[in-house]
């Protein structure tokens, strides 16, 4: 009699520990039925504020054997019926048979219970498209690349064949985790075929990419007129400072109207020029020391005679020298009946009639 008393008794105290401990009153949490691998997910329930670990517990019998055990340790409580967290990424998951069942337990500091709910990985198989197939890039210019069309499950990561960093060893990169292509091309190559796959825990799916590099296209030089009706007879100034925008005058003899004035084959915007019948007239921007080769180009294209231009730094002035301090000496000298004077002066001398003392 005395042992059933005793074993009821225990049986109530666990009874009341259960009652009193918040874990007893945390309601099932509500989410759905999928998940993703790398997935933002928010929890609802009840009982939360005192969570410190999310167990999330995987098992599946058929197809084939699957179990798995992942603690997430970071995660927001939102409220005492909220919290956030960040599903891991699809390498935790290993190969994850397909009907998994998984259980979210939230815990609290005594790894008591605070909330379950079930979830049964559903991941899709990926599939996307490129919103183009092949580009023809030039040397020099960041290539366009590709935008990516997802259509299928979450895509966990890219993958690129062969290496683009290496074949060739161009300017270009590929990002794994956006699966995009960027960069600018340093050299011509002939078009490569690049095989793009984006995985997941489920499978893989690949796209493929062409990319052909050409070179800078030409820029057609203007073809001289013969008649050359347009003639240069002086450029003022010739020579200036550097550093500093400098107004340009050219002379002579222009019944084409200017189309294009260049300094070292770089062109001044244009229309930033006043033409003439006998003069045009432009800023020369700011420069560093050199030699400068203007060029002018007019209606037809003729190409007048380029124009040297100097541009020299400016002469340093140099600060005078300081000015040394001079002694000056104090003397005394007498003269019989005069009685003694004071002189002074850096070389001082007695008046006439005086002798120094």
């Amino acid at each position: 009699m005395r042992v059933r008393k005793a074993v009821l008794g225990i049986a109530l105290a666990l009874v009341a520990s259960i009652s009193a401990s918040p874990s007893a009153q945390a309601a099932p949490v509500s989410n759905g039925t999928n998940f993703y691998p790398g997935e933002a997910l928010t929890l609802n329930g009840t009982g939360f504020l005192n969570a410190v670990i999310v167990h999330l517990q995987g098992f599946a019998m058929f197809p084939s054997f699957y179990s798995a055990d992942i603690d997430i340790t970071t995660f927001t409580i939102n409220s005492d019926t909220s919290l956030s967290l960040l599903v891991p990424p699809p390498s935790a998951f290993g190969t994850v048979p397909s009907g998994t069942r998984w259980t979210f337990q939230v815990r609290d500091s005594r790894s008591e219970w605070t909330a379950t709910t079930s979830h049964l990985v559903a991941i899709p198989d990926p599939a996307f498209t490129l919103s183009q197939s092949s580009e023809t890039a030039t040397v020099g210019s960041a290539i366009s690349g590709y935008a990516i069309i997802s259509t299928g499950g979450t895509i966990a990561s890219y993958s690129i064949s062969p290496d683009i960093s290496a074949v060739p060893n161009n300017g270009l990169s590929f990002d794994t985790s956006t699966g995009l292509i960027s960069g600018t091309p340093s050299s011509v190559a002939n078009s490569i075929v690049y095989t793009i796959t984006g995985t997941n825990p489920t499978a893989s799916v690949s796209k493929t990419f062409s990319i052909a590099v050409k070179a800078i296209p030409a820029i057609p030089m203007p073809v001289p007129d013969p008649l050359q009706q347009s003639s240069i007879f002086s450029l003022s100034p010739e020579t200036s400072t550097v550093e500093v925008d400098i107004p340009v005058v050219v002379s002579g003899k222009f019944q084409e109207k200017v189309s294009a004035i260049q300094v070292n084959g770089v062109g001044l915007s244009s229309g930033s020029w006043v033409q003439t019948p006998t003069t045009i007239s432009f800023t020369l921007p700011g420069k560093s020391a050199g030699v400068y080769s203007i060029q002018i180009f007019n209606g037809s294209a003729p190409v007048l005679a380029p124009q040297s231009f100097t541009l020299v730094a400016p002469v340093a002035v140099a600060s005078p020298a300081p000015i040394a301090k001079q002694k000056v000496t104090y003397i005394r000298c007498a003269k019989p009946g005069r009685g003694t004077r004071v002189t002074y002066g850096v070389n001082p001398v007695c008046p006439t009639g005086y002798t120094k003392r």
